[in-house]
Order: C-alpha cells, then sequence, then structure tokens
C-alpha cells in the first residue's frame, strides 16, 4: 500500500492551482486544487496500476488522519450531470475525514479557525468546501475549517 499512499501523495499533497483548464470542478466553483484533484491523464494512469478503473476527470478525494496526513483516498466519478462514488482506497478509514485546506493546517498545528463545519458525506463536504471558499474570498480574515466524514460513518467517537 505504500505505492498507492505515494501516488495519492503525489497527485493530492500540495494546493497549488492546477495549471488553467485542467480542473473542471474550478468552472463549478470547487477550488478544486484545495480540497480534491480532478485527474488529468497522467494521474489516471499512475493510478491505475494500484486502483483499477480511474479515469481522466474523476475526482479523487484525499482522506486525512488526526495530523492531517493523507492515509488513503476516495475516488469519484462523473455520471451524467451528477459526482458517484467509483471505488474505496481499500484502506483502513476508521478515523478519517476529508478535509478543505484550513482544516488540514489546523490539524497541523495551525491556530483554530473562525469556524468548523462538518460534513456527513462527500456531495455534502464539497457543498460546504464551495461555501466556504466563498466566505473565505468575502472576509478573509475568517478562515473557515471543513472536515467530511463519510456517509453512515458518523459515531459518538467522531
Amino acid at each position: 500500500m505504500t505505492i498507492f499512499l505515494d501516488v495519492v501523495k503525489g497527485i493530492c499533497g500540495d494546493f497549488n492551482p492546477p495549471a488553467p483548464g485542467s480542473a473542471p470542478l474550478h468552472k463549478r466553483g470547487l477550488g478544486a486544487w484545495k480540497e480534491a484533484r480532478a485527474l488529468t491523464a497522467d494521474d489516471a494512469e499512475a493510478l491505475r496500476g494500484v486502483w483499477m478503473g480511474a479515469q481522466v476527470g474523476d475526482l479523487i478525494l484525499p482522506t486525512r488522519n488526526h495530523l492531517g496526513q493523507i492515509v488513503g483516498a476516495r475516488l469519484w466519478t462523473q455520471e451524467g450531470v451528477r459526482l458517484a462514488p467509483r471505488a474505496d482506497s481499500g484502506l483502513a478509514t476508521t478515523g478519517a475525514v476529508l478535509c478543505n485546506h484550513v482544516a488540514v493546517n489546523w490539524l497541523q498545528g495551525a491556530a483554530p479557525p473562525a469556524c468548523l463545519i462538518i460534513a456527513e458525506g462527500e456531495p455534502d463536504f464539497a457543498t460546504c468546501c464551495i461555501v466556504a471558499d466563498a466566505m473565505m474570498s468575502k472576509y478573509p480574515d475568517y478562515q473557515y475549517a471543513v472536515i467530511g466524514i463519510y456517509s453512515g460513518a458518523w459515531s459518538r467517537e467522531f
């Protein structure tokens, strides 16, 4: 699984903007380089060796542990006009969450954000990230952390 994580970290491990035109989700309002990555042809090819079925344009969402480190990923694909889950990474995901860039920085020791938003399910997570990005654009002095829990994974421990 080390190879898998190395590939995922290579695709999702930074928050630098992608080249213009390479992030179709950005057109839909999601700063795709911050929370997720739409797979390019090179990304899809790199993943196929460890994750069958990866295609160009699929959305890869990294999952993170309590320190903000990438420990796995979720893969979503475009089905008509909606996103649908394609595959899980096969790694244990107990305690792993989806995070926007503010949440990652917070988990890695930055000052607490002005607001914490917790969403259950990837679509709700993506929607909350869109809202948080809009709010931070409007009010740059306030940081909004978004943490996503997998659908059905909410528990007393979380």
